[in-house]
């Protein structure tokens, strides 16, 4: 039987012991996040030290979290105390690197014809950056900060207005969108729903059943609007000037982008909202160990047609006494 190992850094200590870690990991989400669950009591050097009124643990304090079968651990978790529950047991919750750019006020600034790399870098300037491509045009961009403002919340506009994912990968945050996150995905494991799955919640959805049309708006600078509408048909994509029918319609809006540049907004993010395969997520054992970002396939010997590659969505690591869990959530099937 294997056994659970872990090492826990906070600021100046290190534990080998807790009783729970909860870590949340996802390139659809801003902030990846960690939650650690100890005795509020420990010894250090031989000393028992209690976390109450002293100052044990500060906001800001450095964590590192590794965890993994013996012999190996595996750095699953880098960020800072954002949150301390000092009941008992002790709770800390933590995030990664997003955490420090939520701390920081930015000043407003108007962009008449931005590029996404100018957005990104000027909210971020002392941040490792990489782009898909940071000379995307977005046109007309406006940051209005009449009481607070940090580059979170404008990473969560160019999200939903752009659908730019931003998150951090260690040091570095990523700008990125759907189609290259697809295309350079990395096949980590192979995964048996027979083997390695203790339980799921999985249901397979078919592209044609996903009843939706995407209503792509661009505003221009005179206020008069580029309206087309995508949807797909056969794994094509259908982009008319016409409105067409669903039972779903999202919207999509963007500035100053002439026609032919709406509709390669429609071909780049129609698969945010219209693909084929599972939806749901599956949990497994802690090995293999798989992350955002990272290609699966799955095999299903019962249900062979079910079989395939797919994109993780996000991954939720948990263990502690009660052993150690992934709960996988995946996206796109990729083949």
């Amino acid at each position: 039987m294997k056994r659970l190992v872990s090492r826990t850094t906070i600021g100046e200590f290190v534990f080998n012991y807790t009783t729970a870690i909860d870590i949340n990991k996802s390139f659809d989400k801003l902030t990846n996040t960690a939650t650690i669950v100890m005795p509020n009591k420990f010894l250090q050097d031989n000393k028992t030290i209690t976390v109450g009124s002293n100052n044990v643990f500060n906001r800001n304090d450095i964590v590192k979290i590794e965890e993994g079968y013996f012999p190996n651990l595996n750095v699953e978790f880098e960020g800072f105390i954002s949150k301390i529950t000092p009941d008992s047991p002790l709770k800390l919750e933590c995030q990664n690197r997003m955490y420090l750019l939520k701390q920081v006020n930015i000043p407003s600034k108007s962009f008449k014809n931005a590029t996404v790399g100018e957005v990104v870098r000027f909210v971020a300037p002392n941040e490792t950056i990489e782009f898909d491509d940071e000379n995307a045009h977005i046109g007309a961009f406006q940051i209005n900060n009449n009481s607070f403002v940090n580059a979170v919340k404008v990473f969560e506009l160019l999200k939903k207005e752009f659908g730019f994912k931003v998150f951090y990968i260690g040091d570095t945050l990523h700008v990125r969108l759907l189609p290259s996150i697809l295309s350079q995905a990395v096949d980590v494991a192979t995964i048996s729903f027979q083997k390695h799955i203790i339980a799921s919640n999985l249901k397979y959805i078919k592209e044609e059943d996903v009843d939706l049309v995407l209503k792509a708006e661009s505003i221009l600078v005179d206020n008069s609007r580029i309206i087309l509408y995508g949807s797909k048909n056969g794994g094509k994509v259908r982009i008319t000037k016409k409105p067409q029918t669903a039972a779903q319609t999202k919207p999509l809006v963007v500035y100053n982008f002439t026609e032919a540049q709406l509709r390669a907004e429609i071909e780049k993010r129609i698969d945010d909202f219209i693909y084929e395969g599972y939806e749901g997520s599956f949990t497994m054992f802690l090995e293999p160990r798989l992350n955002p970002e990272d290609k699966v396939t799955l095999v299903d010997n019962k249900n062979v047609e079910r079989n395939g590659t797919y994109l993780i969505k996000s991954v939720r690591k948990t263990f502690g006494i009660d052993g150690g869990r992934q709960i996988v959530e995946l996206r796109n099937k990729i083949g």
